[in-house]
């Protein structure tokens, strides 16, 4: 092969490699240190801006009484049925309502950090530069590692909004 021929080759496979990590970036989760499950309703059960942690089945599925019966909860409570016996053996689930003035607005997870049996979750606001005004409340659930924890503190914005356990 002639030296052009290889050096072309090299460019190439260098573009190519930028190309995937850019990609790879490009289509990254927000949420890529935990996994969450984001949805919106119209009316809040708890109040809100709080955390609650669940730690049984039983204990997840006592609240979920608490939903009314629309399509937005539907939803919520068939996705949540993945949460068994099986999964609190080594895992808890973290509930943050998070409340918005509007419905176009959303939650990116930026961080959680267990430090001192504290769980410290940080979310920031997403959404269009004009938005409606139609107050909406957000059920982020968390899947996290069992652990003890005296409490956990929600950031929102750079607010600390809830001291719970």
């Amino acid at each position: 092969m002639t030296k052009g021929k290889e050096q072309k080759i090299r460019v190439l496979k260098v573009f190519l490699l930028v190309l995937v990590c850019v990609f790879l970036v490009a289509f990254a989760s927000p949420n890529a240190n935990v996994n969450s499950y984001h949805y919106k309703n119209m009316s809040i059960y708890e109040r809100q801006d709080v955390s609650l942690v669940f730690e049984s089945r039983d204990e997840l599925d006592k609240y979920l009484l608490k939903f009314n019966d629309n399509d937005n909860t539907k939803t919520m409570i068939k996705d949540l049925e993945r949460f068994d016996e099986e999964y609190f053996k080594e895992n808890i689930l973290v509930l943050v309502n998070a409340s918005s003035t509007s419905s176009d607005v959303d939650y990116n997870i930026t961080s959680v950090n267990l430090e001192n049996e504290v769980l410290t979750i940080c979310l920031t606001s997403k959404g269009p530069t004009r938005v409606s005004h139609d107050m909406t409340f957000w059920n982020i659930f968390i899947e996290y590692k069992k652990v003890e924890l005296k409490e956990t503190v929600v950031i929102k914005d750079g607010r600390n909004i809830s001291y719970n356990k």
